[in-house]
């Protein structure tokens, strides 16, 4: 299911509901592993694709890394939490099964897989685990990020510190425009009228 709540408006693109983001990564795991580490590692980190390309296997070992945002230019720091690891285990996968350069292309040296790649093996998995075609063409690389984003602020108890928190780890200017890029302003008068 993809959560409906996200702003079109602003980006076109909805996040996953996070089981079926986990769903994905253990049916691309079987045969894709560098599309199953993406998927797994953009709903963990929440960086656009243009960053999350260009991590490496150090960055993993090391369970942290900074980076200079492509966009922005701004440098920002993730951490990747346990769970990250423990489904990469659950999925029968190991940081051995990658090169240094986690995403290089096999196919054109000192070049990386394409988003168009990334954009149709996750559209090919979410019609595998039976969303529909109208859900499927609201997803894309950027629905890892909103994913992480959305699933960052559901497990926080403090919503409040949960938004500053993205916020800042998106480069955002404002909570406003993080509570848009979420879709918590629809997501909330969802929820206010389905209880009405």
């Amino acid at each position: 299911m993809v959560k409906k709540y996200a702003n079109s408006a602003l980006s076109g693109k909805s996040p996953l509901d996070w089981d079926k983001a986990l769903q994905i990564v253990r049916l691309a795991a079987q045969r894709e592993k560098k599309l199953a580490l993406f998927i797994l590692l953009g709903i963990h980190v929440g960086l656009r694709f243009s960053d999350l390309i260009k991590l490496k296997k150090q960055y993993l070992k090391d369970r942290h890394f900074k980076t200079t945002e492509k966009k922005t230019s701004k440098l920002n720091q993730r951490f990747i939490p346990e769970s990250f690891y423990r489904e990469l285990r659950r999925c029968g996968l190991s940081l051995n099964d990658y090169q240094e350069n986690l995403f290089a292309s096999t196919r054109k040296q000192g070049a990386f897989i394409t988003p168009s790649y990334f954009r149709r093996g996750i559209k090919r998995y979410c019609a595998q685990i039976g969303l529909s075609k109208l859900e499927i063409s609201e997803i894309s690389t950027h629905s890892l990020r909103k994913t992480f984003a959305n699933h960052f602020y559901d497990i926080y108890e403090d919503k409040h510190k949960a938004l500053m928190m993205i916020s800042r780890l998106f480069c955002h200017s404002s909570t406003e425009i993080t509570m848009r890029y979420m879709g918590l302003d629809r997501r909330d008068y969802h929820d206010v009228m389905s209880k009405f």
